[in-house]
């Protein structure tokens, strides 16, 4: 048995057996590699596959963070503006309570020049529906007004009231623009694409009116003013003032703070231009007097010392002097030779007031300044408490105290002589008022200027103009134009909340028959008419408003 299996064993005779077997096994080991490099070929292909998944993974939990962190700033901002609206209503229903708009705070009252019409706040862009105008924001006052049988109301008749157990006679209304559009006949009206001018069909036409230029901004259009030279319109928005060309409507300049804090509003409330029309003056929010170097857009001086917001500016003609009003119920005049703050003068240092009416000085916020355009001696400032004062500029005593509007005065402007000024008031009438000759004397006389000088309390306006449908926001002198065969006009301009601008005829006397001092009414504006300024040099005007635009508007003899 053992000798039959032999022939099994390798045959070393000529090695057929163990080559075979040497062949099978390389063939063998041949696949097993093939096998394992396949295997590392799909690994590869696997762990690329999973960073690929895990840098997915990365980039969808960070936009998943983005957009929690998105929304928990959407949801505390809407908590924030939630709660600030609820304090806002309860205050507004306390003062509903305790006699109504009077009884604001001072600097809140001014602030709602801008706001009164934004809604409810909630999670959609309610600040582009209220500067746009849409009417589905307007305030339960505007549509209280739209509704009313008798759209433009007629100041109603002379009514006596006692005064010191004394009963005397109201002054007249001088001028009532009872213009309704829709009653006006075609031959008197004047369309643009998106405005309308209504004359006066009681008036001779004296003026034609049309649109210049439009000047779109990025927010609300807070103020303009024209250079000495009329070549050029400064305008004040959220955070910068800019300049443009009149000409040509192209902006040269844009002048912006670059060291303020970035986050909230800050609203440039007055622009002004130095006589020379190299400086531009800026008054903001932030309680600071900023002088600009136009050509460098530089700040040459930033002036502090308001308490609150800085909502009027006015520059000297001679260069030498600007005047700030504030809501902390001052003026102060800013001398450019030391650069410092020369005179305050403090509407609570008004010796005519009455003792004991502390109550009101508290609500006295200066709204609007304007300088004599004559000598610049004396600066004129309305406040909200109803009055417009008088100051000397060279001593800070008050002059004289024109008192007659019956709610906050908003706007101030002299007269081209200087012997006159005009008041726009949130009673939605304008005043003329005539510097006492007394004072005109003073100011004039170096003799009297070292005497002692009462202050004068003047009731008597020379004119008062009614029909604005909301609150009288800006107004201001038109420089005297000479027609032919007429006398020469002067034109008292006025900007209203209610949308419009009117022309009224300045030089024209009460002859029984108010309604013929208007002129025209220009609806120009989606929203609010803020802020309106004259060309010095005639024929121009310009607006600016809540709904984003400035407007150049050109007018000349019919």
């Amino acid at each position: 048995m053992y000798n039959g299996h032999r022939h099994m064993l390798p045959n070393n005779g000529n090695g057929n057996m163990k080559s075979n077997q040497n062949i099978k096994f390389y063939e063998i080991m041949e696949l097993a590699r093939n096998e394992f490099n396949k295997i590392l070929q799909e690994r590869d292909q696997y762990q690329s596959q999973l960073k690929d998944y895990e840098a997915k993974i990365n980039a969808q939990e960070d936009e998943l963070m983005k957009m929690r962190e998105i929304l928990n700033q959407f949801e505390n901002k809407h908590l924030e503006m939630e709660r600030q609206y609820k304090q806002e209503i309860k205050k507004l229903k306390m003062d509903l309570e305790n006699g109504g708009i009077s009884n604001m705070n001072g600097d809140m009252r001014i602030r709602n020049r801008f706001n009164e019409n934004v809604p409810p706040p909630n999670l959609s862009n309610n600040r582009d529906g209220y500067m746009n105008g849409n009417p589905q924001n307007e305030s339960p006052r505007q549509k209280q007004i739209k509704n009313e049988d008798n759209y433009y109301r007629q100041q109603p008749p002379p009514m006596a009231m006692r005064q010191n157990n004394k009963i005397i006679q109201e002054q007249p209304v001088t001028g009532v623009c009872n213009l309704d559009p829709d009653k006006i006949p075609r031959e008197y009206k004047r369309e643009g694409q998106d405005w309308l001018v209504v004359y006066n069909p009681k008036a001779p036409r004296l003026l034609n009116v049309e649109l210049y230029h439009n000047l779109e901004h990025d927010s609300v259009v807070c103020c303009v003013k024209f250079s000495s030279d009329g070549k050029y319109l400064a305008t004040g928005c959220n955070r910068v003032s800019q300049i443009f060309d009149v000409a040509s409507c192209t902006k040269v300049c844009e002048l912006v703070e670059k060291t303020t804090q970035k986050e909230g509003d800050l609203y440039i409330r007055s622009v002004c231009f130095s006589p020379c029309g190299r400086y531009l003056a800026t008054g903001a929010e932030d309680k600071i007097v900023r002088v600009w170097d136009i050509k460098k857009k530089q700040i040459l001086y930033n002036w502090e010392g308001h308490d609150q917001d800085i909502y009027s500016l006015d520059w000297s003609k001679d260069g030498k002097t600007i005047v700030s009003g504030s809501g902390d119920r001052t003026v102060k005049v800013w001398n450019l030779d030391t650069k410092s703050c020369t005179l305050t003068m403090k509407n609570e240092n008004d010796p005519t007031m009455p003792i004991g009416n502390d109550n009101q000085m508290k609500d006295s916020g200066v709204t609007s300044v304007a300088i004599s355009p004559i000598d610049g001696l004396c600066v004129a400032a309305g406040s909200l408490d109803k009055i417009v004062r008088l100051w000397d500029t060279r001593t800070g005593k008050l002059l004289e105290r024109f008192d007659g509007h019956t709610d906050s005065v908003y706007s101030v402007a002299f007269s081209n002589d200087g012997k006159s000024i005009v008041s726009g008031s949130l009673d939605k009438t304008l005043k003329i008022w005539d510097i006492s000759p007394q004072t005109l004397q003073y100011l004039r006389s170096e003799e009297i200027r070292d005497k002692n000088f009462e202050p004068i309390i003047n009731k008597n306006c020379r004119h008062t103009f009614t029909g604005h449908r909301d609150f009288v926001l800006s107004v201001g002198f038109s420089s005297s134009q000479q027609y032919e065969n007429r006398e020469s006009n002067e034109w008292v301009v006025s900007g209203s909340k209610d949308r419009t601008v009117t022309f009224w005829n300045a030089n024209q006397v009460y002859n029984g028959d108010p309604t013929t001092v208007a002129q025209f009414m220009l609806q120009g504006h989606n929203n609010s008419v803020i802020s309106i300024a004259l060309s010095p040099i005639g024929g121009m005007f310009a607006t600016g408003s809540g709904d984003r635009k400035a407007r150049i508007w050109r007018y000349t003899s019919a």
